[in-house]
């Protein structure tokens, strides 16, 4: 995580000096960045300025007791303006650190281009050396976490992650718009079995094979007669089979008339 300090040289400049000596510990030593120490002496300022406030992942805007003072005189050239007002348009977030009882800058006192730093959220660093610095830059240092730019790794996982969220979300909604056909299996089954009877045909009543002496089968199946060699005649009557001789004599009874 990249910090630049932005700040008026002057009375804060021991506060200063003690505020970056405490971020290099806590974050690394080129995790913050001083104007005054990083640009580089013959160059264009304002464009290794640029390159610095982009290279940042945000920036400390410590306003000191005399902040506000030198900000509402006339100054041809204001290095301190010059670096908020590109941090502001690069949309770099912008802390301001008040020293001590500083106040919050009056929102109407500021330029135009500065107005927007009244509005944002401070932070208060107690100014003494035995004070309550260490628990104040404690809390600082809890806002600047928010700000730590994530790993390569992390990133990509992310992305992973996202790209699999969508495809989920798009697999469930094709699932919920597609036509749902249902098919039992005994329909599946009886649709796949082959017909063994042709259509159309009467269903046949197993029949026994034909031979001299009627079977238990063709007694119970249907009322029929048949004829053997004996000229027996067995008759099927609901379920009462009555069996004789198709000749009253060889029966022995005289008493049928032939023709009766």
């Amino acid at each position: 995580m990249k910090v630049f300090i932005s700040y008026r040289t002057g009375a804060t400049d021991d506060f200063v000096g003690r505020l970056e000596d405490r971020l290099r510990a806590a974050l690394g030593t080129a995790s913050v960045i001083r104007a005054s120490s990083a640009v580089i002496a013959g160059g264009d300022f304002r464009l290794q300025l640029g390159a610095l406030l982009s290279g940042s992942d945000v920036v400390l805007a410590v306003i000191g007791p005399e902040w506000a003072v030198v900000e509402r005189r006339e100054q041809p050239v204001d290095y301190v303006r010059t670096e908020l007002v590109t941090a502001l348009q690069l949309g770099k977030p912008v802390i301001p650190v008040l020293v001590g009882d500083t106040p919050v800058p009056n929102t109407t006192a500021l330029p135009q281009p500065l107005a927007q730093l009244g509005g944002l959220h401070a932070v208060r660093l107690d100014s003494s050396w035995d004070g309550n610095f260490d628990s104040d830059f404690a809390e600082l240092v809890q806002h600047l976490e928010h700000y730590r730019p994530r790993s390569r790794r992390s990133r990509t996982w992310l992305a992973v992650g996202a790209l699999l969220g969508v495809f989920a979300a798009a697999l469930l909604v094709w699932m919920a718009l597609s036509p749902k056909v249902t098919i039992s299996s005994t329909t599946a089954e009886a649709s796949s079995a082959p017909s063994s009877t042709p259509s159309g045909a009467p269903t046949a009543v197993d029949k026994p094979e034909k031979s001299g002496t009627p079977t238990a089968a063709t007694k119970i199946a249907s009322p029929e007669i048949e004829a053997s060699d004996s000229a027996s005649v067995s008759v099927q009557v609901g379920n009462v089979n009555v069996v004789g001789d198709s000749d009253p004599k060889a029966a022995g009874r005289d008493d049928v008339a032939p023709g009766k």
